[in-house]
């Protein structure tokens, strides 16, 4: 539900940083677990046994990958600022937290495999949020509407010699 802010933006590049945010976050913790082969922990045998192996954690991944993705959407065009800009990267920050931990907690992670699905989500989200402002960046340094032959207005440099 949350994809639907770029969409209802009419964010070409975020609909497409969103996209590759959770499809290569997706990719990037299938090839992770299987290059760090670890297996789960074995320290409740009443947990839910869990099928795939332990690291990077996915849950923890994939929670900082979207609740990260959510608050850049929300907050990249200055619609939510001031306090509540901080209190929603706070609650978004709790939020991971809280899940991270709660895979600890349940057995199904070391902790080292939490940390290690939190610096791999953070890692993939500082890529795709990156690429998405070097593309708007260059789609707006080439926008036609700054100058009749679609380069840096004449004014600009104008203004620039004068100095």
């Amino acid at each position: 539900m949350a994809g639907v802010e770029p969409l209802r933006r009419r964010s070409k590049t975020l609909l497409f940083a969103w996209i590759a945010a959770f499809a290569g976050g997706g990719m990037l913790e299938k090839i992770l677990k299987i290059l760090v082969h670890r297996t789960r922990p074995i320290f409740n045998t009443s947990a839910p046994a869990e099928q795939s192996l332990s690291f990077p954690s996915g849950h923890s991944m994939m929670c900082l990958i979207g609740v990260g993705m959510l608050v850049y959407a929300l907050t990249i065009h200055g619609h939510v600022g001031g306090i509540r800009r901080s209190i929603l990267i706070g609650l978004g920050t709790s939020f991971v937290l809280l899940v991270g931990i709660s895979r600890v907690y349940l057995g199904a992670h070391f902790p080292s495999d939490v940390v290690g699905g939190f610096a791999a989500g953070a890692g993939w989200l500082a890529i795709c949020v990156g690429v998405r402002g070097i593309v708007k960046h260059r789609r707006h340094r080439r926008s036609p509407a700054e100058s009749p032959r679609g380069g840096p207005s004449h004014a600009i440099h104008a203004g620039a010699e004068s100095s």
